[in-house]
């Protein structure tokens, strides 16, 4: 009989130790589980910083090419435009050269043809979408201008407009919107980055993959605080996401995903742990009772 209680009891003692060992291993498997998000975000910053490293790379040849573009654009329209071209002529060619409207002048600023036939005759200085254009131009000395410039045009949209000269004299301005300019602004990176991903510089927001608001970081309610800790989790209408950030340069990357809680994580995060913990509790409750019966039979 008391063989037989001690096999019992050191069956009971192995049966403990595996239920410690495998207790042991969810606790791992859990610790692994809460610094996954983390790694992942790891993740999501490298290619982030691989995607902004490109941009940067590529930032003067991309400027020089959109530049070309723009300009060989505004002269094309200067090359075939005359004052006798047909409006049908003027709108197949701003639908084909894909820019928003343009103005053709004389020497003395009057509009001679435009792809609005309403602006003929008067004076471009006085037209509403390039009256922000005159301290640029500097008269009509100019001969170019070598950088687009954004002008408030119509129902408040900011166009891209870029004036070249015409050999017979005046100029042509064209433009474009300014949704064009976003692959030599950065504002297109983070179309490309795997993660949910926001891009600033100076505090300001350069581009971004998540719906951040009107005021970007400031609408999202990251502040800087959230910056500096590297690791922080935000809500944004209604997900929460876990972020993580780090700098690049005259950069800041963030990037992350969405904090989601999955059943594997909630089976081994929590069910696993409370239940061995039961059996733990129940074979401790045995060798206790095999402890006391084994002493009330040697007394």
């Amino acid at each position: 009989m008391g063989n037989s209680k001690s096999v019992k009891k050191g069956v009971a003692v192995v049966t403990a130790v595996i239920v410690a060992a495998v207790m042991v291993c969810v606790s791992v498997v859990c610790n692994l589980l809460s610094t996954k998000t983390e790694s992942s975000n790891q993740t999501y910053l490298d290619d982030a910083k691989a995607q902004l490293t490109e941009y940067s790379d590529n930032y003067n040849y991309t400027k020089f090419e959109f530049m070309n573009s723009l300009f060989e654009k505004a002269n094309v329209i200067a090359s075939v435009v005359t004052e006798n071209t047909s409006a049908d002529t003027n709108a197949s060619l701003v639908k084909n050269l894909g820019i928003n409207s343009f103005v053709m002048t004389d020497a003395d600023g009057k509009i001679i043809a435009s792809s609005d036939d309403k602006k003929v005759g008067t004076n471009f200085l006085d037209d509403e979408t390039t009256k922000q254009f005159k301290a640029n131009l500097k008269g009509m000395k100019v001969k170019s201008i070598s950088e687009p410039t954004a002008v408030e045009g119509e129902d408040a949209v900011y166009n891209l407009m870029a004036c070249v000269a015409r050999t017979e004299g005046g100029i042509v301005i064209i433009d474009t919107n300014t949704s064009d300019y976003s692959a030599v602004i950065g504002a297109d990176i983070a179309k490309s980055c795997k993660g949910d991903t926001i891009i600033v510089k100076n505090g300001e927001v350069v581009s971004t993959n998540m719906n951040l608001g009107d005021n970007g970081l400031k609408s999202a309610g990251i502040t800087d605080e959230m910056i500096r800790s590297e690791n922080f989790n935000v809500t944004i209408d209604g997900t929460t996401y876990s972020l993580s950030s780090m700098p690049s340069g005259e950069y800041t990357i963030i990037s992350g995903q969405a904090a989601t809680e999955s059943g594997f994580n909630m089976i081994y995060g929590d069910v696993i742990p409370c239940a061995a913990g039961f059996v733990m509790i129940i074979i401790s409750g045995i060798i206790l009772s095999l402890g006391t019966t084994k002493k009330k039979e040697n007394e």
